[in-house]
């Protein structure tokens, strides 16, 4: 990457704990095709596309035994072969900067449209390409999509140039997908300096909505074993292990979890990644008591669970857009 880092603003700092309110499971904040790259409506003014540009390939589910075990594991890799990528197009009205001469590159390994290239990182994750997926994408999105499978079922919905919404936004696209048949959703964030170029998707969001996580696998890998060890012992009350992988904060929050009202069964809902951000990883207790049905969010310095690491989680938090306020 050759951009600089960017700071986001302080505002963006104000995170909703679990003690506070949040976004109710199945509110259109959680089931959107709009998840965190852009707040819903990111349309408006920005420029869009509805083009009938897809991920096809073969048909070839997942797998229907990784999701929902919570705490007791990993799901095996079902990954599909493959797919081919079919070019979608961004008609950018707003900003008048065409999106296919707006990377400096030139290697015909990755393309030069943001719908292309969100594509190929897609066709690359579905077919368990990690080199592949590494070449593309930054490494808070290589790490995250290691912790699920995905397959070929997307459908492009459009893709927006993400310039009015501040410094983090400029020069980048978010190319929003819907699921053919489980309902689930997902944003490819594309950064405009690097197309044609390496490591150009600079986020994913990946919504599994309810039954949808039924139809992919939880792999296997160190960052969901940190993530279900943590859960566990949250749900056992087991200090010792919480305050070794958690921050203060993290580890004040997952005390206080009652599981007689909040629930002891975990189901995981996808995540949400972006490049300088915490890993946040989306789950819900579908046995609580609590009136309000809330998804979570456990936020993870991913690269610090890789390695098995202490003080990994960073913090509890309810499902909130709090990147682009």
């Amino acid at each position: 990457m050759n951009r600089p880092r960017r700071t986001l603003p302080a505002a963006a700092a104000l995170v909703l704990v679990l003690a506070g309110c949040g976004a109710e499971q199945g509110t259109p904040s959680e089931t959107d095709p709009t998840p965190s790259s852009a707040p819903a409506g990111a349309d408006d003014g920005a420029g869009s596309s509805t083009d009938s540009a897809t991920v096809t390939g073969p048909e070839d589910a997942a797998g229907t035994d990784g999701a929902g075990t919570g705490t007791d594991g990993t799901g095996d890799d079902g990954g599909s072969s493959a797919p081919t990528s079919t070019e979608g197009t961004a008609d950018d009205t707003s900003s008048g900067e065409d999106p296919s001469t707006s990377g400096g590159g030139t290697d015909p390994a990755y393309p030069s449209d943001p719908s292309a290239y969100a594509d190929a990182l897609v066709a690359a994750w579905a077919a368990g390409d990690t080199d592949r997926v590494a070449d593309l994408a930054v490494e808070e999105v290589e790490l995250a999509t290691g912790t699920w499978s995905t397959d070929t079922e997307w459908q492009l919905e459009r893709t927006d140039n993400l310039n009015p919404f501040g410094d983090v936004g400029q020069g980048r696209w978010a190319v929003y997908y819907s699921h053919r048949t489980q309902g689930a959703s997902m944003t490819v964030t594309v950064d405009g300096d690097d197309l044609g170029d390496g490591e150009a998707v600079v986020g994913v969001d990946y919504y599994l909505i309810a039954g949808s996580a039924d139809a992919f696998d939880r792999l296997g890998s160190p960052v969901n074993d940190y993530v279900d060890t943590f859960h566990q012992a949250m749900i056992d009350h087991d200090e010792a292990v919480v305050e070794r992988l958690g921050t203060q904060r993290a580890t004040d929050e997952a005390l206080a979890h009652d599981p007689a009202v909040a629930g002891r069964l975990v189901t995981d809902h996808g995540f949400l990644a972006f490049e300088d951000e915490p890993l946040h990883m989306l789950f819900s207790f579908p046995d609580h008591q609590d009136p309000s049905d809330f998804t979570r969010m456990l936020d993870l310095d991913a690269r610090t669970a890789a390695e098995g690491g202490d003080d990994g989680v960073l913090r509890l938090n309810v499902l909130t857009d709090w990147r682009w306020s």
